[in-house]
């Protein structure tokens, strides 16, 4: 496995199929049959997949990789559709909101990218660290981001705004925990977190008032990767000592 506290390697679609990030390739993993449906290979073996996420339920992944490219593929083809730069430093974190696809990367800094048009760069945010973790929520009103020294923020939906962004809400954990991982849950009105030393638990949040509901215990390593099942009724969670454990999710 190549999974660092600060990559995003997994992501589960609305048609069962899960993509999954290693080195330079990324694979995709049909839940109907579980077998491997098809693979994308970058074409630099030297640059890896550093995050991942599906465009709803189409055919569209887009790649985040550690040159910080963000790559958008056609998994049917297996081609790449577009490549869009901009980031200085390795893409560990992205999120669509419809035709928009956010990117944060390890120095801090949130892009939003509007795939329909030429200059595609339409917006920034930006945290003092490195960003973790990244997800749009079910609504697609509030970004959620959380960076490598413990903080949480939630964001408006502005992507194109001109001016200085500031988030709407902030949980800073005094001990400095980094957030690896962030989930909406869209039957909920709740946020799970992924966590790593010293409890590497995952904490839901009840939103908009962001009071802890409960911790969820059970890795031994880095809860590095959440993804919610079709059904909304599971959570794949995987951890950095590379064990992956289904949860069943019941409000």
């Amino acid at each position: 496995m190549f999974w660092s506290i600060d990559l995003n390697l997994l992501d589960w679609n609305s048609e069962n199929l899960v993509a999954i990030g290693l080195k330079s390739a990324a694979y995709i993993w049909n839940g109907e049959n579980n077998t491997v449906a098809q693979s994308i290979l970058l074409q630099s073996p030297s640059t890896y997949v550093s995050s991942i996420s599906w465009l709803s339920a189409r055919t569209c992944l887009a790649i985040g990789t550690s040159n910080g490219e963000v790559q958008l593929w056609d998994i049917e083809t297996q081609k790449r559709l577009r490549n869009m730069l901009g980031h200085m430093s390795v893409v560990g974190a992205l999120s669509w909101n419809q035709h928009i696809l956010s990117s944060g990367c390890r120095l801090g800094s949130i892009h939003h990218h509007d795939v329909r048009i030429a200059q595609h760069h339409i917006g920034t945010l930006r945290h003092k660290q490195g960003i973790c973790s990244l997800k749009w929520s079910p609504s697609e009103k509030l970004l959620a981001s959380g960076s490598s020294d413990g903080h949480l923020n939630i964001w408006p939906c502005d992507p194109a705004s001109t001016k200085v962004n500031t988030p709407i809400q902030s949980i800073v954990n005094p001990t400095a925990v980094k957030i690896c991982s962030i989930l909406w849950l869209p039957d909920t009105r709740e946020l799970v977190t992924g966590h790593g030393s010293p409890r590497n638990q995952m904490t839901v949040w009840q939103y908009p008032s962001l009071l802890k509901l409960n911790d969820v215990y059970g890795h031994r390593g880095r809860v590095l990767h959440l993804a919610l099942s079709p059904d909304h009724k599971r959570i794949f969670s995987a951890a950095a000592n590379e064990t992956s454990f289904i949860w069943k999710y019941s409000k």
